[in-house]
């Protein structure tokens, strides 16, 4: 894989599309630099080809074959985040509305494909899912300081 070579990516469902990749990245330690070319076996990140899903296949144009899906394990362990009523409540820790909390959660959503995060009916609490205790008290951590 290179730089604005023209790729197809074929989905969980078997739909294909186009698409071109835009910069290969490459890892020095923490760091990604970037590369001219990847090749089979190479950990690399790329750029340009907007959103793809877990289990979607990047394919060159002329030889477009699918790998078979994997499947993550469904939820098992679900908490919910609500408004804090303490009368400590936002003197301490960077996201300190439930707004903010959610914000952090989706985002977290892009990288963690086994956590699932669902608004309520009530507009200050949401549903954080995962494969076990430790996942959602994991992200409560991670986002509360």
């Amino acid at each position: 894989m290179k730089p604005n070579q023209q790729v197809t990516i074929v989905d969980s469902e078997g739909k294909t599309r186009n698409g071109k990749v835009g910069k290969v990245l490459t890892h020095l330690g923490l760091e990604r630099i970037d590369s001219d070319i990847a090749e089979a076996g190479d950990i690399i990140a790329i750029t340009g080809l907007g959103e793809l899903n877990i289990s979607d296949t990047i394919c060159d144009p002329q030889n477009v074959e699918a790998l078979p899906a994997l499947s993550v394990d469904e939820p098992t362990v679900s908490m919910f985040f609500c408004v804090n009523t303490s009368p400590f409540c936002g003197k301490e820790g960077k996201y300190v509305t439930s707004r903010q909390i959610l914000d952090r959660l989706n985002k977290e959503l892009v990288h963690n494909v086994a956590l699932r995060v669902e608004e309520t009916p009530d507009a200050d609490a949401f549903r954080v899912s995962g494969r076990g205790e430790l996942q959602p008290v994991g992200s409560d951590r991670k986002y509360a300081s």
